[in-house]
């Protein structure tokens, strides 16, 4: 009996233990759940924010890689597809983009000159001082070009191989102009430039001054294909030719007409041994056409109102239209009688039988005395 009683107290206690052991381990059990979902809410959020921390890196990453692989970035091959336009000297791409126009007041040119962007003139720095100019060297214009000299050097201007007279402020005529310098040891040309007018003659091909860029090219308005740093203007009409200086962004235009066709003019009264016997009449001159004319070498020979030559020599004549295309020719107008001579030799023809004959009758008279 009393090992049945202590059987049954053992039992009871087993019981108890473990009711207390499920209860605390569904307590722990509970408290576990509740903490890892404490948990869990506040690892997602972080999660959440590096992830998209992560995400903002990486697209910032792609935007540099796409910044890098730009358009002008060869393929595996080393190609580039790109149509655009190219610097003729280092064969890169040009950017449009006007945000590379520089804006620092003095830029350095490839022709070795400085651009003033503050006045607009590229200077050329010499031992002495500086020559500025509002066109560079090479540059073909229709308007006028200032000039200045700062200090003391040797300097000469020529237009169209005759030396100018000082240096003016602006030249406004139509030539080939060339800047010389020169010390004692030595003579070199610093610049040059060609003013021309807005229908000429004398641009067959402008070779695009060293730094700028081609950008377009029009022939009555016509888009034409971009050449490598020259226009051929060989072909007649009316150009639009816009280029740009590399190192300033800035652009340059110029339009002109061109005309290649000699003046339509005929010398009247020269024989096929380029020798006349009397006047020669220039026919065909047209308005704005000039004749120079070059009597012995050194003379200037001249023209009367029907455009004859009359005088007797050597004639060097050429005739230039307003576009600048020329014809010349060479001949000798031998000694001849024209209307006034013929006329004059038979006033003297007269007074000489006049004469005669008054002495004959003298001398008649004077035999019957």
């Amino acid at each position: 009996m009393s090992r049945l009683k202590t059987y049954n107290m053992i039992t009871r206690k087993i019981s108890q233990i473990t009711l207390a052991f499920l209860v605390a381990l569904i307590f722990t059990i509970a408290f576990s759940s509740e903490n890892s979902s404490l948990i869990i809410d506040s690892f997602v959020p972080a999660v959440h924010a590096a992830g998209e921390d992560e995400e903002e890196n990486t697209s910032f990453k792609v935007q540099e890689d796409s910044t890098e692989s730009s358009k002008y970035k060869p393929d595996e091959t080393g190609f580039v597809d790109y149509s655009g336009d190219v610097d003729i000297y280092t064969g890169k791409p040009v950017d449009d983009n006007d945000d590379n126009t520089r804006n620092s007041y003095y830029i350095a040119i490839k022709d070795g000159s400085t651009y003033d962007a503050e006045h607009s003139m590229f200077i050329y720095t010499l031992e002495n001082g500086t020559f500025s100019c509002s066109v560079c060297d090479g540059m073909v214009v229709t308007n006028p070009v200032l000039l200045e000299k700062e200090g003391e050097y040797n300097v000469a201007l020529y237009r169209n191989g005759v030396k100018v007279d000082g240096i003016p402020a602006t030249v406004t005529d139509p030539g080939s102009y060339v800047v010389i310098t020169w010390d004692n040891e030595s003579e070199n040309q610093l610049m040059s430039f060609q003013i021309v007018e807005k229908e000429t003659g004398r641009i067959n091909q402008y070779i695009i001054p060293q730094g700028f860029t081609i950008k377009t090219v029009y022939l009555d308005g016509e888009l034409q294909k971009n050449s490598f740093g020259s226009v051929d203007m060989t072909k007649e009409g009316y150009y639009e030719i816009c280029y740009r200086c590399s190192a300033t962004g800035i652009d340059y235009y110029l339009n002109v007409t061109t005309d290649h066709t000699p003046p339509d003019v005929t010398f009247e009264g020269i024989d096929s041994n380029s020798k006349a016997k009397g006047p020669v009449t220039l026919k065909g001159l047209q308005e704005g056409d000039t004749v120079y004319i070059l009597l012995n070498s050194d003379e200037t020979g001249k023209m009367n109102y029907q455009n004859q030559i009359t005088k007797e020599g050597e004639y060097h004549v050429t005739v230039m239209d307003k576009a600048g295309n020329s014809i010349s020719r060479d001949f000798i107008i031998m000694f001849y009688l024209n209307v006034k001579g013929v006329f004059f030799l038979s006033l003297i023809v007269v007074l000489i039988i006049g004469v005669l004959i008054a002495l004959y009758i003298s001398r008649k008279r004077l035999r019957v005395r």
